[in-house]
């Protein structure tokens, strides 16, 4: 008998002992801190300004390891010296006296590429107010070739290297600002390049850039004036379909980008008069939602494709 009420009392007290433990556990689960994302953002600053001798007026500048030695080196194009300027890098965000390369026109805008697949990077111009595109094609040292120069339509204002045949060999890609034209020069892969393919854009086209708007793996084009987009949907092969026009279109520059997170790649133009950009969010099929603009502290001019440079602090 006196067993027997030892075990119920032992199994009251368990039993209540393991209700208690419970909600103990339950309250500290309650209690442990979490962490919550309020936001994703990333705060840039930079150090004060370098300032590096290149030639009269440079207006494009491009960076690349020019030398062969690993190290990042700096190229601009000097509009009216008819010059490049290779300025080679130290490793530590310093740059050598540059090294000059001639040209017998005025340049504009500038490009880089490895244009014969020697491993070693070469560079395009074009001219301002000449109908060709110059192609340096690079020794490995920070030195230069010859030009070779290659006939656009009237006046191109911008080049782009990417490769719109899917064979592994670069092409160039040029607006034509007095013609109402894209020049498509599909490479050889040795360092030369087909005549130029002329496609139809829009009027005045200054600005482009490149990106597979589709998701089928073709390189498709975004090509702007001062009013309007026009979306060109690759084949694969070089060749374009008719362009897709959006209006409302207020820019400068064009580039292309990831905004949302979606994988569908999405088009930025700026506006310098204006103080704004605007973006266009892609669609799964190719096609572009409407521009939502938004307000920057100050002129912007230019917009810069996303990529990941490192530049060493000095010392």
């Amino acid at each position: 008998m006196r067993t027997h009420w030892l075990s119920r009392w032992m199994n009251r007290f368990l039993h209540h002992g393991v209700k208690r433990r419970s909600a103990q556990a339950a309250r500290v689960r309650l209690a442990r801190p979490r962490l919550e994302v309020l936001e994703d953002r990333t705060l840039l600053s930079f150090a004060s300004a370098l300032n590096f001798e290149a030639g009269f007026r440079p207006t494009t500048v491009v960076t690349g390891d020019f030398t062969g030695d690993g190290i990042l080196d700096v190229a601009a194009v000097n509009s009216t010296a008819n010059t490049i300027s290779i300025l080679p890098g130290n490793g530590n965000g310093t740059f050598q006296s540059p090294i000059t390369l001639m040209d017998s026109i005025a340049m504009q805008q500038l490009a880089v590429g490895d244009f014969n697949r020697d491993s070693k990077l070469d560079l395009v111009a074009t001219g301002y107010g000449a109908n060709f595109v110059s192609v340096f094609l690079g020794n490995g040292d920070g030195t230069f070739q010859k030009p070779v120069n290659y006939a656009t339509d009237s006046n191109p204002v911008q080049v782009v290297v990417a490769d719109l045949s899917g064979d592994g060999s670069p092409d160039l890609i040029t607006a034509n600002n007095n013609s109402n034209t894209v020049s498509i020069f599909l490479g050889k892969g040795d360092g030369t390049f087909k005549s130029a393919s002329n496609v139809t854009v829009c009027s005045n086209p200054f600005a482009l850039a490149v990106g597979n708007f589709k998701g089928d793996n073709n390189a498709d084009l975004a090509v702007i004036n001062g009013s309007q987009l026009s979306v060109l949907f690759g084949n694969g092969d070089g060749t374009f379909q008719a362009p897709v026009t959006y209006n409302g279109i207020n820019g400068t520059s064009v580039a292309t980008g990831y905004f949302n997170g979606d994988g569908f790649r999405d088009i930025v133009i700026t506006n310098g008069s204006a103080d704004t950009v605007q973006i266009l969010i892609g669609n799964p099929d190719g096609t572009f939602q409407n521009p939502v603009t938004l307000a920057t502290p100050g002129q912007r001019e230019c917009v810069l494709e996303q990529r990941r440079w490192h530049f060493p602090e000095p010392g």
